[in-house]
């Protein structure tokens, strides 16, 4: 939209992600879900104003599809991805500009209306670890923030603290996953 002078017009996507399945993969809970949701929750004119998530639960048709939830209420792996995604990004969150010097590496910083900062970096290598030294210094100097982890084996589970100490903090952030940070 920017390309063809209307930066300023609203988007809207009807649907996103994916009809073929998958979602039990943690790859595409990075990938796909996070990743996107990242991407359309960008600060100034590069951002989607609302959009769908395409099956949310299975359903049947003439093609059967693959969502989220199965209809028994099972949760797939990438529910959880969604579900972090949500925590860091709704409400109208403000966000701000998040820069990252790895390809692999997806990052948004956002703040709630009660002052808290969220940080959330994805990892869509599919072997590599990354060390990310995050500097939050423009918007807080110290603190202590709670941090969420989505992998193969982390269903958006709580995994630890972290100090924020002189607007830093040192993170290592495992092959195709993602953490999540509130201070």
């Amino acid at each position: 939209m920017n390309q063809y002078g209307k930066a300023d017009g609203e988007l809207w996507l009807s649907e996103w992600a994916t009809y073929r399945g998958g979602y039990q993969a943690a790859s595409i809970g990075v990938t796909t879900v996070l990743n996107n949701l990242i991407r359309g929750a960008r600060p100034g004119n590069s951002h989607i104003d609302g959009s769908h998530l395409f099956t949310f639960y299975d359903w049947s048709g003439a093609q059967p599809f693959q969502g989220l939830v199965s209809p028994t209420g099972t949760r797939l792996a990438s529910f959880f991805a969604f579900r972090m995604g949500i925590r860091a990004l709704n409400g109208c969150k403000i966000t701000y500009q998040s820069t990252t010097s790895q390809q692999d590496l997806l990052a948004i910083t956002t703040r709630d209306a009660g002052g808290a900062l969220s940080l959330l970096v994805t990892n869509g290598a599919r072997k590599t670890s990354h060390t990310v030294k995050a500097d939050l210094s423009a918007l807080l100097m110290n603190g202590t923030g709670t941090m969420w982890q989505f992998d193969a084996t982390h269903n958006d589970d709580v995994v630890g603290q972290v100090m924020l100490s002189n607007g830093s903090v040192t993170l290592t952030i495992p092959a195709m996953a993602a953490i999540l940070i509130r201070f």
